[in-house]
């Protein structure tokens, strides 16, 4: 029997088998079921997390959106800036260029209103230097007379002649030996009246009159002095333009005699004087009146000048008329120049 199931391949074990197999069979079954189980628990974990992270994502993308919107405003925030930069560069190239141009036609006129000014000033000095070539005319014309005396006073631009030459003491008719002398002081003045009153004359210093002054010293009261002042004043004028002469019908109009009594001496006071400083303040002084028409001439043009460079200034800088605005500091202000 034993030898039948040995060739036949039965052995008492084969129900055994078919245990392991169902076992087998279960065993996979309740894998299975424990992977369904598994992936399912996982599915709904996919699904959570993947739904989390939608949410999340979401949020992102609105907070993207934010982000993008900000970055929106401040993108137009910095083009408006550059903008406005630029147009602030090219403001500050304008105005550079007009204070630059300014600051140009401010110093052309400066330098024409220097011009002017010098020029002006140049005729004002040329006025005052031919008056005082005029006394140095007479004063060196006149000491070219025998025994006359003159001096040209720069401070009180007066030509002093000495009276004691011509008058006795407390007389006021010119001495018998200097009468041919003072006419000869008078042609030197018809000579000079001549050469700066003739019709067309170019010189500047234009004569207008020759006042003849006298004075005195201290001695005796001021009415007496004034009176003999006055006197040798007039006779020093009558000798070279007698009554009814052609000399007096020509030139007797630039003529006026003055008398100073002992008010104005040259040395001393009027109430203490030497000897030597009586002798000096007894004198007849030349004053020469010019006509003052060029010096005048002279003065405005200088004044013009000066209110046309105020007037140009503030054109220039659009200065209000109370000119309170302070006008731009140009390149270059305070250097020296």
């Amino acid at each position: 029997m034993e030898r039948i199931k040995r060739r036949t391949g039965f052995s008492e074990t084969h129900e055994d088998h078919w245990k392991s197999f169902t076992d087998i069979f279960a065993t996979v079954c309740l894998m299975f079921f424990f992977v369904l189980v598994v992936f399912g628990v996982l599915s709904s974990y996919m699904g959570n997390e993947a739904t989390r992270l939608g949410e999340e994502a979401m949020k992102a993308q609105e907070e993207l959106n934010k982000e993008r919107a900000q970055l929106a405003i401040l993108w137009e925030e910095f083009n408006e800036a550059d903008r406005q930069r630029a147009e602030l560069e090219l403001e500050n190239m304008s105005q550079q260029e007009r204070l630059d141009m300014l600051w140009s036609a401010l110093e052309d006129y400066r330098n024409r209103t220097v011009t002017d000014m010098e020029a002006a000033q140049a005729a004002f000095e040329a006025i005052g230097n031919a008056q005082t070539d005029m006394y140095r005319t007479i004063e060196e014309r006149f000491n070219r007379i025998d025994d006359v005396s003159a001096n040209y006073n720069e401070e009180t631009g007066r030509l002093e002649i000495s009276a004691d030459i011509l008058f006795d003491r407390n007389q006021d008719d010119i001495k018998p030996e200097y009468v041919d002398r003072v006419r000869q002081m008078g042609g030197v003045f018809f000579d000079i009246i001549d050469e700066y009153t003739a019709s067309g004359s170019e010189n500047m210093a234009r004569l207008e009159y020759i006042e003849i002054i006298g004075h005195t010293d201290m001695t005796s009261t001021g009415s007496a002095n004034r009176g003999l002042s006055s006197r040798r004043a007039a006779s020093f004028i009558q000798v070279f333009l007698p009554d009814g002469s052609t000399a007096e019908t020509e030139y007797a109009k630039y003529f006026k005699s003055s008398g100073m009594s002992k008010f104005e001496p040259t040395e001393g006071t009027v109430s203490n004087q030497t000897q030597a400083q009586m002798d000096a303040n007894r004198r007849v002084e030349v004053r020469i009146v010019f006509d003052e028409r060029d010096v005048q001439r002279s003065i405005a043009a200088i004044a013009a000048t000066m209110s046309q460079a105020r007037d140009r200034t503030d054109e220039i800088f659009d200065l209000p008329e109370d000119g309170v605005q302070t006008p731009p500091i140009l390149p270059g202000a305070g250097d020296d120049r």
